[in-house]
């Protein structure tokens, strides 16, 4: 019976005069409660809780466009609504341009105003945020922010007039409250008007005041990558100088890069004078000291600098490609650390 219930609602929910209804009704409330004009184009109430909105269009309070959204949609875990954590299930967003500002170096944002609609405006303390999003999905996402009031850099990633161009991403944030994350980055990509361009971005996060937890970054660019296994740190976030009290595992990195992909930082001799660096090292960090196990690190597979640790002593050497000869440095720890 709930079943047949639940299936004539849905059906009625989706007839076109009822669609049109719940979009003009939607559109006016979000309006009012934003202050602003909003326009939602169509509205469509799925199976499971899923509810999907088309041709969404928000403005800012200057009357120029914020947010242009082919596609949004959100599905709740309704149980969640009465319980102390809320859980979406999925929230994706679709061909969409947002169009952010900063018109002076004392005016607030073009978006504050929605931050601070959202803002509770009663007296009393407000419940922590408990909030887990199973599923954030975007494709085909362009962001643009300018601070109008700073000049324009013209080589370079300018991160006052930042333009990215199809964001996609696939994250999961499985805990967030103020004082701990779980996060899973399954996959980012995006392109900056500067050249930049992230091919592939994914790790997991489990962090909190005191402990944090990293494992598989990866970190891909054109010609360029980066692999961390695993990281465990400890560290004290009421101390005056945090980054004083951290310590973390022994972990391995492994990194290439290419210089040709890092030309949007706007240095000239990086389009010159093109390297493949490569280095493998072993890292470990005591109270704010970082120490190298072992570094190996090689220049366009041409030259190799290789620097290890073993039992008090540092030992380090090069070879050059079709050379047989080997160089080999050995001297006690404390003669080759800084004093």
């Amino acid at each position: 019976m709930l079943l047949l219930v639940y299936t004539l609602l849905l059906a009625v929910l989706n007839l076109t005069p009822c669609r049109n209804w719940i979009a003009s009704t939607a559109s006016k409330i979000l309006g009012d409660v934003l202050k602003t004009e909003v326009s939602i184009g169509d509205v469509q109430v799925d199976l499971f809780n899923r509810v999907i909105l088309h041709d969404v269009k928000v403005k800012d309070q200057k009357g120029k466009s914020l947010l242009q959204a082919g596609m949004v949609s959100c599905k709740i875990e309704l149980r969640s609504l009465v319980k102390e954590r809320l859980v979406i299930r999925t929230f994706s967003l679709l061909d969409t341009d947002v169009n952010l500002y900063k018109a002076s170096a004392h005016e607030a944002p073009n978006f504050q105003f929605v931050v601070d609609a959202f803002k509770s405006s009663d007296e009393r303390p407000s419940k922590p945020l408990n909030l887990s999003v199973r599923s954030l999905i975007m494709r085909r996402v362009n962001l643009h922010y300018d601070a109008l009031y700073l000049p324009r850099k013209k080589t370079g990633l300018d991160v006052n007039h930042l333009s990215l161009k199809n964001l996609d991403a696939n994250v999961s944030l499985r805990v967030l409250r103020p004082d701990s994350m779980n996060l899973r980055v399954r996959h980012v990509a995006v392109s900056e008007k500067s050249g930049l361009q992230l091919s592939h971005l994914s790790f997991v996060f489990e962090g909190n005041a005191r402990s944090a937890h990293l494992e598989n970054l990866r970190c891909r660019l054109p010609r360029s990558s980066v692999f961390v296994e695993e990281i465990t740190a400890a560290f004290d976030t009421r101390a005056a100088r945090p980054l004083a009290t951290l310590s973390t595992s022994r972990f391995k990195t492994d990194l290439k890069l290419d210089t040709r992909d890092f030309a949007f930082l706007g240095i000239d001799a990086l389009n010159h004078a093109p390297h493949l660096l490569s280095l493998q090292t072993a890292l470990q960090c005591r109270r704010g000291k970082l120490t190298a196990e072992r570094l190996h690190l090689s220049v366009d597979d041409d030259r190799t600098l290789w620097v290890t640790a073993r039992q008090g002593h540092y030992a380090w050497g090069g070879v050059e490609k079709g050379n047989q000869g080997r160089t080999c440095n050995c001297l006690p720890l404390a003669a080759v650390s800084p004093s």
